[in-house]
């Protein structure tokens, strides 16, 4: 039977505990971006919250060709208990987690009157794991209501998965769906950096041709990849916009049962739906970072003369509060000028100043000082930008892990961000035909030298 939402108008003890667990659901699941590592951890973390003897996620998966297949993961026993048993079919027990049609929770699946009654087996297969409770959920895209995939538990005693359970579960459905999404979209930027790198090694093969075939061949292979840019693109744009939808009515509904409920909730669950808020947040400034991470592919601005005196000005003035704030100090002076995109390269400065105001040491006020001179490397002349701070630094060993994107130093509790933001530096300079390269020192502050290319 397919149980019915209470709908209440206060949280009780149990509904506040229910909302912890998945704060720390959200957490352990939206820190991963690679599939297979993501399902194993959502079916996991679904057989622990809901006391499953064993539980097991099964969901559709895009190869590089296009081709859709199935493939799953198990929890509480080996995959080898499974891996003799065929998949499961569209029968009257799991079809509907299969289309979507909603959360099933039997006190005992065998005394259901479909249990049974398919061909070859009726019932179980002979040595498959003993179940009696049962419980399914359906991960439903929020991008195009795709079924992703189905979360099943079972346990051999009867009874064992309470209401508290299908909440737990539809809770983390909800989440791994948003994280499921964004997985697939970053496996979908990777397939399309692995045909980059293919068509560069298909142009080498090519220049063995003549000029023209070469010139053709190139012609066709670049209008393709182009067009695949301009669709990840797309992509990305639609899936951000239709990802941070439901974060804002996360978002909103949080704060109106806060508003509406101010006198029924006691400390602990005021702070967890504050912690609710604060978690969509910090996700839709992901998503945020990430459409901008990908944008920065297209090469749609071109260069001008940037004057990075002025640009370095304007960014302090913009910054001017949380710089007062921080009683914080900023110096340059005699900056060159150089060829670049200025919103991109204001970018990287503001990126920089941030993390010296965010990365502070506490015991002193921060320092910042911006200077330039030219170097000659490899028979060019580069404008070496030299960035100094004198916050809490890092270890020299971190140097070149510190700009990966999703590389963290510190926990998203000691210090706020999404992890993307030196990412996002690197590749702008990439994009200006630059080099960076970051020195820090434990305690003593960090150090980045940029490499740009003179006039």
């Amino acid at each position: 039977m397919q149980n019915p939402h209470s709908k209440n108008n206060f949280i009780d003890n149990k509904q506040a505990s229910v909302l912890e667990l998945l704060v720390q659901t959200g957490r352990a699941i939206t820190s991963e971006v690679d599939l297979e590592k993501l399902v194993q951890r959502i079916t996991d973390l679904g057989t622990d919250l809901t006391n499953a003897a064993f539980g097991a996620f099964f969901y559709n998966v895009i190869n590089n060709t296009g081709e859709k297949y199935v493939l799953y993961t198990i929890s509480g026993v080996p995959k080898e208990a499974f891996s003799k048993f065929p998949m499961p079919r569209n029968t009257a027990i799991f079809n509907p987690t299969f289309v979507g049609a909603g959360t099933i929770r039997y006190d005992d699946v065998t005394q259901q009157p479909n249990f049974g009654k398919n061909e070859p087996y009726h019932g179980m297969p002979k040595g498959h794991l003993p179940v009696r409770s049962y419980l399914a959920v359906p991960v439903i895209s929020s991008l195009d209501n795709e079924v992703l995939g189905g979360l099943f538990f079972g346990h051999p005693d009867a009874g064992v998965f309470s209401e508290e359970s299908e909440k737990l579960i539809e809770g983390i459905a909800a989440q791994a769906a948003i994280a499921m999404t964004n997985a697939r979209l970053f496996e979908e930027k990777k397939r399309t950096e692995q045909k980059l790198i293919e068509q560069n090694e298909f142009i080498t093969v090519l220049a063995e041709s003549t000029k023209d075939e070469l010139e053709r061949k190139v012609k066709e292979r670049t209008a393709e990849l182009e067009k695949m840019n301009f669709d990840l693109l797309q992509f990305t744009s639609v899936a951000s916009h239709d990802l941070k939808e439901p974060l804002r009515k996360i978002s909103i509904f949080s704060k109106l049962l806060k508003d509406r409920s101010a006198t029924q909730l006691d400390e602990s669950s005021t702070k967890y739906v504050d912690t609710i808020v604060q978690s969509a947040g910090r996700m839709t400034m992901l998503i945020d970072d990430l459409l901008l991470f990908s944008r920065l592919s297209q090469r749609g601005n071109a260069f001008e003369q940037v004057d990075l005196n002025l640009l370095l000005a304007q960014i302090v003035s913009d910054l001017e509060i949380s710089i007062g704030e921080e009683k914080a100090n900023v110096r340059f002076e005699n900056l060159p000028v150089v060829p670049g995109n200025p919103l991109q390269l204001g970018q990287v400065f503001q990126n920089l100043i941030s993390n010296s105001l965010k990365f502070r040491d506490p015991h002193r006020s921060p320092d910042v000082l911006i200077r330039s001179h030219v170097i000659d490397k490899e028979g060019k002349s580069y404008t070496q930008i030299d960035y100094a701070d004198n916050g809490i630094g890092f270890d020299n060993v971190n140097g070149k892990k510190i700009f990966e994107i999703f590389h963290r130093l510190h926990s998203k509790d000691t210090y706020d961000g999404t992890g993307i933001g030196l990412a996002i530096v690197k590749k702008i300079i990439s994009l200006h035909g630059g080099e960076i390269r970051a020195h820090g020192v434990v305690n003593s502050g960090a150090r980045f030298e940029i490499l740009l290319p003179c006039i």
